[in-house]
């Protein structure tokens, strides 16, 4: 080449097709009409790369503080109407008013929060008032969306190192939750007679089967006292799925995030007259594990 000429964008000519008009662009070039880079067009060209790296970081940083904004005013909310719900708890020694208080509190916290709550299935809740309730076990926040779905008065089941928890332990305490044992294997099989005893006497009891819950999503295998309560008290277990709570509030989190939370249903399934026992507390176990893993998305 006798000479190369670095000129400014969209210099050289083209059909509507695309296709390069050589005869054209050659004719422009021996007029001396060829535009040549400027250094105006090398400053635009810096300016919007500059752009492009700063506008991401900027949404990024933005996101990041709405993030952190949408936390301060969740926890704040929660321990407000937290600490007005104990203080109407505190007086009150009957279940069924205490219970009425918290559904109607975790309902409002919901609202106010900003979270997307839908129910499914709530048909199912009418008829029978005993039960046993199992669902799935994926965040803090389990329980506050259960209590705000179950209008009549249930019993949480929940370890016996939350009893010992200040201000937590109180507030089961109020709302007559059952703890139980995990680690003491001889202790645990007498909770689980003493559960079945309080569910045969009128009390709906709420397990999470699981027993714990993990960052990481996925249903995990279920452990057999709640199923083992349904076939001794001859009452039928409900099972509901939750799907959303751990995106909410993962494990190991400090701050929730605003997504919606979506609360299956199902019908009671009753326990079945197997030739033993067993055979009829695995049966359950099965058919709600199987419901609970078709619909909490996990």
């Amino acid at each position: 080449a006798d000479e190369v000429v670095l000129a400014a964008p969209h210099t050289v000519l083209k059909t509507s097709s695309g296709k390069i008009r050589r005869a054209a662009s050659r004719e422009l070039y021996e007029s001396g009409r060829l535009r040549s880079a400027s250094s105006s067009s090398t400053s635009m060209q810096l300016l919007r790369l500059s752009l492009g790296a700063v506008l991401p970081a900027s949404a990024r940083v933005l996101r990041r503080m709405a993030h952190l904004a949408y936390g301060i005013y969740f926890w704040g909310m929660f321990a407000l109407l937290g600490v007005l719900t104990l203080l109407l708890l505190l007086p009150s020694s009957r279940p069924g008013i205490n219970w009425s208080i918290t559904h109607r509190a975790t309902r409002l916290f919901i609202r106010v929060s900003g979270v997307r709550f839908h129910v499914h299935g709530q048909e199912h809740l009418q008829g029978a008032a005993r039960r046993i309730i199992v669902a799935n076990h994926s965040s803090y926040l389990d329980g506050l969306f259960l209590a705000a779905a179950l209008p009549d008065p249930c019993r949480f089941v929940a370890k016996r190192e939350l009893e010992r928890t200040p201000v937590l332990g109180l507030f089961l305490r109020r709302i007559n939750a059952a703890f139980v044992e995990r680690f003491d294997l001889r202790a645990s099989v007498e909770d689980a007679h003493q559960l079945a005893n309080l569910a045969a006497r009128g009390d709906s009891c709420v397990f999470f089967p699981e027993g714990s819950f993990t960052r990481a999503p996925g249903l995990t295998t279920f452990h057999l006292g709640a199923f083992s309560a349904a076939v001794e008290a001859g009452l039928p277990v409900l099972p509901i799925a939750l799907r959303g709570t751990r995106t909410v509030l993962r494990d190991e989190n400090r701050l929730p995030h605003r997504a919606p939370v979506v609360m299956h249903i199902g019908e009671a399934i009753e326990p079945t007259h197997a030739h033993d026992a067993f055979s009829a507390i695995v049966e359950l176990r099965d058919v709600a594990h199987r419901f609970i893993r078709e619909h909490c998305g996990e």
